[in-house]
Order: structure tokens, then C-alpha cells, then sequence
């Protein structure tokens, strides 16, 4: 049955190396640094039917795969990034970017431990706030 291949992972869609392949064809990039590919995977909560998909033997192959592909090509390398730190790898990407993907998990939006700690209450979140001295190039 033809499908889309839309980055969810549950149990009709299990993690699988030959689904990377397929996310990496789709090219969601930024112009200015097309060496950065970026890939957001997706479940649906922790739904009971998907939790040996997502927290057994499937998962364990997809990560064992990820990390055999990085061996064995130089050129591969991945990241787990939360939503803000990929927002941040987007906006450096966008001004050209020439650092490192760590620095530039903090690049626009940085975690703010203060308030963070101070908004737990309840029905309150955590936040992120923007950098207070972000360098963009000339």
C-alpha cells in the first residue's frame, strides 16, 4: 500500500535504518549550509500498543544501526536535539553558522535555569529566552 513517509515512529511505523534514507531524500535543509540535514522523528504519546516499538528491540536496531552508519562513514553524523536546540541549528544555519552544532544548540534561544526553577508552580512551564548576546556574522 502506497504511503507518505511522514518521520513517525509507533507500531505500524517502526524505527528502521532504511526509513533514514528516505528522510534524508526529502533534503529538509537550510540553504546556506547544505551539509546539515534535518530529521524530525514523531510519536503519538506513549500509547500502551507502541511501547515495544518504541522501547524494545526495534528502537535498540535503529539506534544500534544509527551509531554503525556513523562508523562507517565519516561524513554521517547525528544528533538528538531537543525542539528549541533544532530551532537554534535553523537560525545559526540561516546566518551561515561556521561553528560547532554544540555551540550552536544555545544559538538564538538558551535555557534559562532561574526562571525555569522558578515557574515549576503548577500549570506553569519552564521557559527559554533569547540570548542576550547573539553574534550573527556581517
Amino acid at each position: 500500500m502506497p504511503h507518505i513517509e511522514n518521520g513517525c515512529l509507533q507500531g505500524s511505523q517502526p524505527p528502521r535504518i532504511d526509513r533514514l534514507d528516505l528522510w534524508l531524500k526529502a533534503r529538509v535543509q537550510v540553504e546556506t549550509r547544505p551539509d546539515w540535514f534535518f530529521v524530525k522523528l514523531h510519536t503519538h504519546g506513549a500509547e500502551e500498543y507502541n511501547m515495544d516499538v518504541l522501547l524494545d528491540e526495534p528502537m535498540v536496531q535503529f539506534h544500534r544501526a544509527l551509531a554503525q552508519r556513523a562508523r562507517e562513514d565519516s561524513a554521517f553524523h547525528y544528533h538528538y536535539v531537543t525542539a528549541r536546540e533544532m530551532f537554534n541549528l535553523a537560525r545559526a544555519a540561516e546566518d551561515g553558522w561556521k561553528g560547532s552544532i554544540p555551540e550552536a544548540r544555545d544559538y538564538q534561544l538558551v535555557w534559562d535555569d532561574d526562571i525555569a526553577a522558578r515557574g515549576r508552580g503548577a500549570g506553569q512551564r519552564a521557559v527559554a529566552t533569547s540570548h542576550p548576546e547573539i553574534r550573527r556574522p556581517q
